[in-house]
């Protein structure tokens, strides 16, 4: 199972502590928020990022197409790549914080499709047409993959359909990682490709303490905007009897606070299954190995915001064990 760390700038300096431990202990890729209004720049830090690693795959998670011309991702993700060839990843979505905090809405599924196209093309160093000439980018091409970070059904379907990935953060729970593989199919078979061409990641939420009670308070912190984001963006996901519970925790959101501890008293036990592997060491293992069983090749993980550090070196000493 490959394992990816999802982490956001609020530093320099400490992201950076983060990176160098990332690799480190062998997380796989490293998936930067893109959201200018609470973050520092993703393409910025990647770029250092690209310096100072070696091995790790680095990833916009996500990028939009919103506040960023789709020319300028291309262009910008391949820079970073001359630094760490091979091992830049364009991750995309509709916009979610980033968007909608500068009044402008996300991607529509069209115009996300036409995006994903244009920036494969461009980073291959193929023509593609803006207004009534063709353009390409100057310099050689690089080998970039572009994935789809999505939740909604036509989302996720677009994505199996012409992205080299996709990401899900629709949650890990049985029912739910079954409607995901069902988009997935569709998609492929609406495409004509085989399923094994869709690299397919989910998001989830993971918190170890030897104390299970610890873990998943450690991991309610993260879990508010995590589900938040699904709720809104596939309210047809959640089950009836949760409704009311769900609601609440979209009703009290403030987006441009999303990390505020005061979110944390609307997360429910429904919540933590739903979004979040939490246990101690043993634990988690085998809940992973249960989910690798169902299928699951790929986590993207969030790890609790004021627990990271000791929660990212408890991530490296399970590793191993996957």
């Amino acid at each position: 199972m490959r394992i990816g760390l999802h982490s956001t700038a609020f530093a320099l300096d400490p992201f950076l502590a983060r990176v160098d431990a990332a690799e480190r202990v062998g997380v796989s890729h490293l998936w930067v928020t893109d959201s200018p209004m609470t973050a520092f720049d993703a393409y910025a830090v990647l770029t250092v990022a690209a310096l100072r690693t070696r091995r790790m795959i680095l990833a916009t998670g996500a990028t939009n197409v919103v506040t960023r011309h789709e020319s300028v991702v291309a262009a910008a993700l391949m820079t970073i790549d001359e630094l760490a060839p091979g091992r830049v990843v364009c991750g995309v979505a509709s916009g979610h914080t980033s968007v909608r905090l500068v009044g402008a809405r996300p991607s529509s599924v069209a115009d996300l499709r036409s995006a994903i196209v244009h920036i494969r093309a461009l980073v291959n160093g193929e023509p593609v047409r803006y207004g009534n000439r063709d353009v390409r980018v100057s310099w050689p091409p690089r080998r970039l993959p572009v994935y789809l970070i999505a939740e909604g059904q036509r989302m996720l379907e677009m994505g199996a359909e012409v992205a080299d990935g996709v990401v899900s953060g629709n949650g890990i729970s049985p029912e739910v990682l079954d409607w995901i593989e069902d988009r997935i199919s569709l998609g492929t078979v609406r495409a004509a490709r085989p399923r094994s061409d869709v690299d397919v990641w989910h998001s989830c939420v993971l918190a170890i303490d030897d104390s299970p009670g610890e873990a998943r308070r450690l991991a309610s912190s993260r879990v508010t905007n995590r589900a938040m984001h699904n709720f809104e963006a596939v309210p047809e996901l959640i089950p009836e009897k949760h409704r009311d519970e769900c609601h609440r925790l979209i009703e009290n959101f403030d987006l441009n606070t999303w990390y505020d501890a005061r979110h944390v008293r609307y997360v429910t036990d429904y919540m933590l299954d739903r979004f979040a592997i939490t246990g101690d060491a043993d634990t988690v293992v085998k809940k992973l190995r249960k989910l690798e069983r169902r299928g699951v090749t790929s986590l993207m993980l969030d790890l609790p915001m004021n627990d990271f550090d000791e929660q990212l070196e408890r991530l490296g000493e399970i590793l191993p064990a996957l």
